[in-house]
């Protein structure tokens, strides 16, 4: 089962009723959208048999009573693999939906493997936890090393050593002499 933790949230469900709403991220909550109250700095993690899978940091947060979806503006994550951090995202704006699971990153997504081998660039993303895998549409770019490539959309990995891209791709790879004398095995 998966365990969410949303850092400050015993304090939300505490004083959420009695809260009015607050304005939040562009495209994000409107007075219709219920009571809920804003938090400032929360930080939010999604976990799995005791392990980090993702973390996220947002500058400011309004969190819907109704829906229980948090609206993040100026976001930071990380994505771990084994308990260990391999990649951070930054973004303008996210949501999450705590009931689903569901992490989108919007308005200008830029994703870095830690130790700074591959990233992408997307408009927005979103990290679809039962798959354990990042997808974009709309246009994306995607970098590894030298070889840069662009695309309608992608499916990757948290680490990017798998990514799937589709959609007019273009662009150009290059392969490093050793990887083609060994017929491309053992490469990533």
């Amino acid at each position: 089962m998966w365990a969410t933790k949303v850092l400050g949230l015993s304090m939300v469900a505490a004083v959420l009723a009695a809260c009015r709403p607050a304005p939040g991220p562009e495209g994000g909550v409107s007075a219709s959208d219920g009571p809920g109250v804003t938090l400032e700095k929360p930080e939010f993690s999604e976990t799995a048999a005791g392990q980090p899978l993702w973390t996220v940091a947002a500058f400011r947060a309004h969190y819907r009573a109704g829906p229980k979806v948090a609206s993040l503006e100026r976001v930071e994550a990380r994505f771990y693999e084994s308990g260990r951090p391999v990649s951070r995202a930054s973004a303008p704006w996210a949501t999450y939906d705590h009931a689903a699971h569901d992490l989108r990153l919007g308005g200008g997504l830029q994703l870095r493997t830690l130790d700074g081998r591959a990233g992408v660039d997307a408009r927005d993303a979103r990290w679809d936890q039962a798959e354990g895998r990042l997808l974009t549409g709309g246009g994306v770019s995607f970098w590894h090393g030298a070889n840069r490539l662009t695309a309608t959309t992608l499916r990757a990995d948290r680490a990017l050593r798998r990514v799937e891209l589709s959609g007019r791709v273009r662009g150009a790879i290059s392969l490093e002499p050793a990887l083609i004398a060994r017929g491309g095995e053992g490469g990533r």
